[in-house]
């Protein structure tokens, strides 16, 4: 339990904050909220702790820049040296489309995007546990009930789409054509993220690891050292890239497990997506910080491309496609796809 006066300034930090509480109380027993008096109680499942750990450095860090007395504008997250370079907002997006998947009646909570061969756009909703498929233009092609909550998406081919499903310890090959389960992949652990390199499928078991399946979708190989709750993406190389979700640090890996270089990019805050085009650049969104962040293939350099100024509001995940050189965002909370295109 923490009190505290709070100023207009920590409320909107807090407000920030509090966009996420909607999401703890599925899995808190008791919350309590207060703003003039700042009054937090929960108990949390163990398997929720990975969430707080970025919201309760938040919220220390609100409690901190109230009763700072700096010239300077405060902060919620610590500052680091590359705090000049977050500044520099790179320029090579521009805004080419928008549509809404979401409505007063079915609000569209989506964990995952993801671009089919023939230009479709696929994603999940988890509200009401639905898989959507989508033109260019946001015409619904085809909506398959699911009997599980969908998280995260890697396509295969013939239309097959990889899925991992919450608290489950299995993995569903959906047939987008027929519109039916295809295979259904049991396993001995829970998976959260889920990435395709070559004809690999890379599956984040939540205890043991980093799951390498082969093309007959056998394990082949696991990576003990990556555990918790990961977002990932496959690179045309045959590594991996990912990042613990709704924290900032980002990784490379190679399939037998050497991590190639690691990042955590000044500014990046609650990591909900990531995609990489071919060049190899990374793409991040981040859900409290109202950005997208590009990364170089070498994970050296880091820079803002996107922010609240050009409407990344509240971003979920992310998908890019080379043959456009563009990068479709889950936008407004999980309201709107906003596809924006290399100048």
């Amino acid at each position: 339990m923490a009190r505290k006066e709070s100023s207009l300034q920590s409320y909107v930090y807090l407000s920030k904050i509090n966009n996420s509480f909607t999401i703890i109380e599925k899995h808190a027993s008791k919350i309590e909220r207060k703003f003039e008096n700042v009054t937090l109680t929960f108990s949390i499942s163990n398997d929720f702790q990975d969430f707080l750990k970025g919201l309760k450095l938040a919220y220390t860090q609100v409690k901190r820049s109230t009763t700072a007395q700096e010239s300077e504008p405060n902060t919620a997250f610590p500052k680091t040296d590359q705090a000049s370079h977050v500044q520099e907002k790179d320029q090579s997006l521009q805004k080419v489309g928008e549509f809404s998947i979401s409505n007063d009646t079915d609000f569209h909570s989506s964990s995952d995007i993801k671009l089919l061969q023939n230009g479709d756009i696929v994603v999940t909703n988890l509200n009401n546990r639905k898989l959507v498929v989508y033109d260019q233009n946001g015409l619904e092609k085809v909506e398959m009930e699911l009997s599980h909550n969908p998280l995260y998406l890697a396509t295969l081919p013939d239309d097959l789409i990889a899925m991992t499903l919450a608290n489950e310890r299995k993995v569903v090959i959906l047939d987008l054509k027929e519109r039916k389960v295809h295979r259904q992949i049991k396993l001995d652990d829970e998976c959260h993220g889920i990435a395709q390199t070559g004809h690999r499928l890379i599956l984040n078991g939540k205890l043991k690891g980093l799951l390498v399946l082969n093309s007959d979708f056998e394990v082949e190989n696991i990576i003990p050292d990556i555990t918790g709750k990961h977002i990932m993406c496959g690179r045309s190389n045959g590594t991996v890239v990912g990042g613990t979700l709704h924290c900032n640090n980002i990784y490379c890996i190679d399939i037998s497990g050497v991590k190639l270089f690691e990042i955590s990019p000044p500014g990046l805050e609650y990591l909900n997506g990531i995609s990489v085009f071919n060049a190899g650049d990374i793409y991040t969104t981040g859900f409290l910080s109202n950005t997208l962040h590009r990364i170089d293939c070498k994970g050296e350099h880091s820079c803002v491309v996107l922010n609240k100024d050009d409407g990344i509001n509240l971003p979920r995940s992310t998908c890019s496609c080379n043959s456009t050189k563009s990068i479709m965002i889950v936008n407004n909370d999980g309201r709107f796809i906003v596809t924006y295109s290399l100048k």
